[in-house]
């Protein structure tokens, strides 16, 4: 024993180097010292060489320090800790000074490696798990007795690991979870509210506790004092004489009492039953921003009784309904800035102006922002300009002003609720900057900023300007009104009844039937600035008048006009003959075309209109539907576009869709045509015009080329390069597409992987949606015939409820599962009506868990849910399918850790995905014979349990 002491001694630790060293050369003499110590092992010597190698003056040198250096050892608490004296103390270079210094008598913290009895890497890896991230990593030492290995570091080790079991805190967080969770537990037996429910509630928040806010506890009743009701008797103030229980991390690094503190008790007297319903409740309750301190019970009344901070008096308005709004919204809160009931005097500088009112917040906005140690903490912003929206009328809540209020939730700029004590009237407080993105009517924001233009409200001024206006006839008047409806953007033309008399300097009418003449009122347009329709101040619009003759028949005229009335202002009738006249728009394009050529375009890109059949070169056949065959061909005429003047774009390759026997169903055919949008729309395949076959008298719609096929031939060509993220690229242009259906209130009704088409653009393809509206035989006018692609049929459908929004949302759900396994649903049985039916009682494609990750099949479920209520909405898809999609974007640079965990589960599916494709293509499976992926009529297989 006595010669190893000696031979511990001998070792001695680093040498004192010269003050006056420099950082190199001092590294090069520790360097030259490695002879002159070691701790005995190879691997520890090794590890505190290459240690001391990469030392840059940053920090203290990591050393071997023999045991005899360290004197006054004491345990504290855990056995594997200790504190003590290091003699000579830590080695740094001090850059002020360009020199070494030893910092001697230092008081350090041990920690013992009680459970490490040989040296190996799970010893150095053990070493690197317990050091720190910064500074304070002094060194190795061994206890000379007992052979423990021991690590050295500076006396603030314990600012980072828990005394009672060394367990590492969680970032900048001086609370053990594992021990304060342990002391929860044991303190379990020693109270009871006396309701199991309760007490599993208020355990399962103890247990969840971090030591950011208080305690969630049971209350006795007779720790409250001084108890005073107020507002409507639901709340009340008192004196908690215990108080709240917090954690004192900086100090003490305990739970502590703040003794006699102020409290606002809510009474929850609606519930006299604890169940999932009164959890609710008390869920509904515990308020962002304020301190929720737990439950008690009035052991007279039995009513439960919730514990607040006092500030919660500043967080309700002691309306149930009102109180209720905030809460729920406070719930959904995850950033940004809270909602909340804010009292009236904290506005001043009120400024009215006509369609609403600035004040000055004075306490201003309350949200979250990070520090600089990373902690979260609570912040307002005082003296913020703010928007107050009056509710008139809103001494009484009632269901409209309910709707009116939520309208405004749906944006991030609403701060909360507060009410003019003297007029009683609620006020919604907004951004500032809220009516430039927002409808001032509605509160809905505007899809395009600049524009501000609000669908909704738009439609309902034009409605209540009904009774103002008539033709005199009841047919006309409801033909109009039904266009005027369909106004879909600030640029649209509202179509109108115009007065006779208000036409000037009518031109002679050329046999055509076509004139010309000054409107002296001119035709409503939008204005942006003013945000409603409005005419011009310089007003006698010059305009082209077609003289509908012969067509007094109101019926007869209706139908004659039916599809020529997009570009036009309106109708008028001559009083002298009696002949309705249509009013036109008067352009340069007319010049170019005959008069009376179909007027029915588009301002941007190319122009809808009608197209000669002679004009079409090379047709051929590509393609045959359950109600169309569809060709390619080239408009050698050439399209006509409008690029700061009309021009033609030649030899253009088009799709001819020729619809069968559409010549015995001219108004059907308009019909269809007319549902489809016309406006040049992103993931939507444009429309070019139409024509007509001289021979079959088919009528014909000219799209855009889709020159990538469909979404079964696209993949069958692609498949090697379909991997998850090209995959969600054709999901997200497939779902966008959708979204901008549904947002104009429509329906594609026959959605499936045959109507989505790659288009390509600088050799990128991309997915858009066709046939929109094209879902039955032209010449079948039973409203109870179902049509489409069995497999992408909506329970609810094949049951005989109308066809919705939510139905296309379960058709995307199954090319969703085409998407993932590269198979079309159900292609290994007939689509009969036992397959009608399975689907009816929820039978939906298998899911392999191997090549469909958790995140993407929840989606998918969710879209094919039995119940269409449950099924989400286009926008919530788009915005689920965007978060996957960005997840695998690697340029993608606003990653949150969703983001990568979703990424994982991808990366784990793909390489077995990627077989599952290959294994298709290369098998050649398939389908079932009677497995049938062409649109036709469904009924025959669903008579026996539609409704």
């Amino acid at each position: 024993m006595e010669l190893l002491l000696c031979l511990r001694i001998q070792y001695s630790i680093l040498p004192t180097l010269p003050s006056n060293c420099e950082l190199t050369a001092g590294k090069k003499i520790i360097k030259e010292n490695f002879t002159n110590w070691t701790s005995e092992n190879e691997i520890i010597d090794n590890f505190i060489q290459e240690k001391q190698l990469k030392y840059e003056g940053k920090d203290e040198v990591f050393e071997w320090i023999p045991y005899s250096e360290l004197i006054d050892i004491k345990d504290i608490k855990a056995n594997c800790f200790a504190t003590a004296i290091w003699k000579d103390g830590p080695l740094y270079y001090k850059e002020d000074e360009k020199g070494w210094i030893r910092k001697s008598y230092k008081k350090v913290t041990l920690r013992y490696l009680y459970d490490i009895n040989s040296i190996t890497d799970e010893f150095i890896n053990k070493v690197k798990s317990y050091s720190l991230s910064d500074y304070g990593n002094y060194g190795i030492s061994q206890d000379i007795d007992t052979k423990v290995y021991i690590l050295v570091f500076k006396v603030q080790y314990f600012d980072h690991f828990c005394k009672k079991c060394s367990n590492k805190y969680e970032r900048y967080c001086y609370l053990c979870k594992l021990c304060q969770g342990n002391e929860f537990k044991d303190n379990f037996t020693n109270w009871t509210s006396g309701n199991k429910i309760i007490d599993n509630f208020i355990q399962e928040k103890q247990l969840k506790y971090n030591g950011n806010d208080m305690v969630f506890e049971w209350i006795p009743y007779d720790e409250l004092i001084d108890i005073k009701e107020i507002k409507d008797n639901c709340l009340a103030t008192a004196i908690w004489k215990d108080g709240p229980l917090y954690y004192d991390e900086y100090f003490e690094r305990k739970l502590k009492r703040k003794s006699l503190d102020k409290v606002v008790l809510r009474f929850l007297y609606d519930f006299k039953d604890v169940n999932d319903e009164f959890l609710n409740k008390v869920e509904s309750y515990l308020l962002y921003g304020t301190k929720n301190y737990g439950i008690s019970q009035n052991p007279d009344t039995r009513v439960y009784i919730l514990v607040f901070n006092n500030k919660l008096l500043y967080k309700m308005c002691g309306c149930n309904i009102i109180d209720n709004i905030i809460q729920e919204n406070q719930l959904k809160y995850k950033y940004g800035t809270v909602f909340e009931w804010i009292p009236y005097d904290e506005f001043i500088g009120i400024n009215e102006l006509k369609e609403y009112t600035m004040a000055i917040w004075s306490k201003g906005p309350l949200s979250t922002e990070y520090d600089d140690e990373y902690k979260l903490h609570w912040k307002r912003k005082s003296c913020e300009n703010v928007c107050l929206k009056y509710l008139h009328n809103s001494q009484d809540i009632a269901d409209k002003f309910l709707i009116e209020v939520n309208s405004y939730l749906k944006s991030e700029r609403c701060y909360g609720i507060s009410r003019n004590p003297d007029a009683k009237t609620y006020i919604l407080v907004l951004n500032e900057n809220y009516f430039c993105n927002n409808c001032i009517e509605c509160g809905n924001q505007y899809d395009e900023e600049y524009k501000r233009w609000c669908e909704i409200c738009q439609v309902n001024q034009l409605k209540n300007s009904f009774m103002t206006w008539t033709s005199g006839n009841e047919k006309v008047d409801e033909f109009i009104q039904k266009n005027q409806l369909k106004i879909s953007g600030y640029n649209d033309t509202v179509f109108e009844w115009i007065p006779y008399d208000k036409f000037i300097s009518i031109c002679e009418i050329e046999k055509s039937g076509f004139t010309t003449a000054i409107w002296k009122d001119g035709p409503l347009r939008y204005d942006c600035s003013l945000r409603k329709y409005m005419r011009k101040i310089i007003r006698n619009e010059k305009v082209l008048l077609k003289y509908m003759y012969d067509l007094q028949n109101v019926n007869t005229f209706l139908n004659e006009i039916v599809y020529l009335i997009k570009e036009s202002y309106g109708l008028t009738q001559s009083p002298i003959t009696k002949d309705f006249i249509l009013v036109l728009q008067l352009k340069e394009l007319f010049q170019e075309m005959k008069l009376n050529t179909d007027y029915n375009f588009s301002k941007s890109n190319i122009i809808f209109e009608w197209i000669p059949y002679n004009k079409f070169n090379n047709i051929e056949e590509i393609g045959k539907g359950g109600f169309s065959t569809v060709y390619s061909a080239i408009c050698n005429g050439g399209l006509l576009y409008y690029s700061n003047s009309w021009e033609r774009k030649p030899n253009t390759t088009v799709a001819l869709k020729c619809l069968h026997n559409s010549q015995n169903f001219i108004d059907e055919f308009i019909k269809e045509v007319k549902a489809y949008p016309k406006q040049k729309i992103e993931n939507i395949l444009k429309i070019y015009g139409i024509s007509q076959n001289p021979n079959t008298k088919d009528y014909i719609m000219v799209f855009e080329y889709a020159e990538g096929g469909n979404f079964n031939n696209y993949l069958n060509k692609n498949y090697e390069n379909f991997d998850w993220f090209n995959g969600l690229k054709a999901l997200i242009n497939t779902i966008e597409g959708l979204n901008k259906i549904h947002q104009k209130q429509m329906v594609h009704h026959d959605f499936h992987i045959g109507n989505i088409l790659f288009t390509k653009t600088d050799n990128n393809y991309n997915a858009c949606i066709s046939d929109i509206g094209f879902y039955r035989k032209i010449d079948d006018i039973d409203e109870t015939s179902i049509y489409g692609v069995m497999p992408y049929v909506s329970p609810e459908v094949l049951g005989g409820n109308p066809y919705t929004q939510a139905a296309d949302i379960y058709s995307f759900g199954m090319i969703m599962y085409f998407v993932a396994t590269g198979k079309q649903p159900f292609d290994d049985c007939d689509h009969d009506e036992i397959l009608a039916l399975n689907i009816c009682n929820g039978i939906r494609p298998e899911i392999n868990d191997q090549i469909i990750p958790k995140c993407y099949s929840n989606l998918m479920k969710q879209c094919w849910d039995s119940n269409p209520e449950n099924r989400p909405n286009s926008i919530k898809v788009k915005e689920m399918i965007k978060l996957l999609y960005n997840s695998l974007d690697q340029a993608f640079e606003k990653k949150e850790h969703h983001h990568y965990e979703t990424e994982k589960q991808f990366n784990e599916t793909q390489e077995c995905r990627k077989e599952n494709l290959l294994s298709i293509k290369n098998s050649q499976l398939t389908t079932h014979v009677q497995a049938i992926y062409m649109s036709r009529l469904l009924n025959p297989f669903i008579k026996n349990h539609s409704k």
